[in-house]
């Protein structure tokens, strides 16, 4: 049995804990409070916490479970306060060791410490949509962070950096699958880092079959607005057209020659450009004509331009007149003074040769 002359001079309050977060230099700090009614104590001081004489029955089982915490994602006791300058231990305090502080009590950030933040996923924006001069008009942000560091980010990727630290103190693990294919992404498309300082970067049409694939394949979070939408649509649907060259062209034709033509068409349909590149004598003058040929069927009011060397531009003309006899042909060619007449009735032919 206790004298209860001793027993009197004990007394208890419930244990409140608060852990106060902040920025240190490179690092950060956690502050440990324990409240007992009026009492707060800092377990790194040495602090007198007498009542009326009275001494306070202390609940050690509890005020230990958050230090040990803190110590354990690599905290080192400092005055007042324990420090984290380890970066590695502190992207995992930011990942784990906040949610584990919150089990012991109440966690408060001061205003820097918020900006020591890991970027997830979730941080990343993406759009892309076509504009009145039918370009692509791409944009990829991530939420928070400046566009002048986008740069650097993609340069630490290609470095196999683990992460990336923020100017501003947070990070961005560089682990992270969709910002890996984002950045597989930016440099198929060339984009130049000059570019990523944009809101907002210009790319040609052609690039929305590769967008659109990637987003499907790598399930990229793309916003997508109704016109590309669109230009996605009519890409499938042309693909799954039947597209052939008039009959007379059509039963020469070998399958490959076949392909091709309907190759042009899909492009123009989808208003892309496009290089034919075959072997010499596989017939690539005979795919030009007929889709020549199928566009002006189909209503195109301005000539087509073909530019050849010299020796082939009549061989052109020959093989117009051979397989396509209801396009008018006209060569310009002669001195200065011919060519400039010849200019002045290009409207009124399909077909327009000259030479280099």
């Amino acid at each position: 049995n206790i004298d209860s002359s001793l027993t009197n001079n004990f007394y208890e309050e419930p244990l409140e804990i608060s852990i106060y977060l902040d920025k240190y230099e490179t690092g950060v700090s956690a502050q440990v409070r324990y409240n007992y009614g009026e009492i707060e104590i800092n377990p790194l001081k040495d602090e007198d916490i007498r009542k009326d004489k009275k001494i306070l029955v202390r609940d050690i089982r509890e005020e230990v479970k958050p230090i040990n915490t803190i110590l354990n994602f690599g905290f080192e006791k400092g005055k007042e306060k324990f420090i984290l300058r380890d970066e590695d231990r502190l992207i995992d305090f930011l990942f784990k060791g906040i949610e584990a502080l919150q089990e012991f009590g109440e966690v408060y950030y001061s205003e820097a410490f918020k900006n020591v933040k890991v970027y997830n996923s979730s941080n990343i924006t993406s759009s892309i949509r076509i504009n009145n001069e039918d370009l692509l008009e791409f944009t990829f942000d991530i939420e928070g962070v400046e566009k002048e560091e986008l740069k650097n980010i993609f340069e630490a990727l290609r470095e196999k950096k683990k992460y990336y630290k923020l100017k501003k103190g947070g990070f961005i693990p560089l682990d992270n699958e969709e910002l890996s294919s984002f950045a597989s992404m930016v440099e198929y498309l060339n984009i130049k880092n000059s570019d990523l300082d944009k809101e907002k970067i210009l790319l040609s049409r052609y690039n929305a079959l590769y967008i659109e694939q990637s987003t499907k394949d790598k399930g990229l979070k793309i916003e997508k607005d109704k016109k590309f939408k669109e230009l996605i649509s009519n890409l499938s649907e042309v693909k799954d057209e039947e597209l052939e060259p008039k009959e007379e062209i059509n039963k020469i034709m070998r399958d490959y020659q076949k392909f091709g033509f309907k190759w042009l068409k899909t492009l123009a349909k989808c208003g892309f450009g496009g290089i034919l590149a075959d072997e010499m004598g596989l017939g690539k003058t005979l795919q030009a004509i007929s889709f020549i040929q199928s566009e002006t069927e189909q209503g195109e009011k301005l000539p087509s331009l073909v530019v050849a060397p010299t020796s082939l531009v009549y061989n052109w003309k020959d093989e117009v007149e051979k397989f396509a006899q209801d396009l008018k042909t006209l060569v310009i060619s002669g001195d200065k003074k011919e060519r400039r007449e010849k200019l002045k009735e290009i409207y009124k032919y399909d077909i327009i040769l000259t030479s280099y």
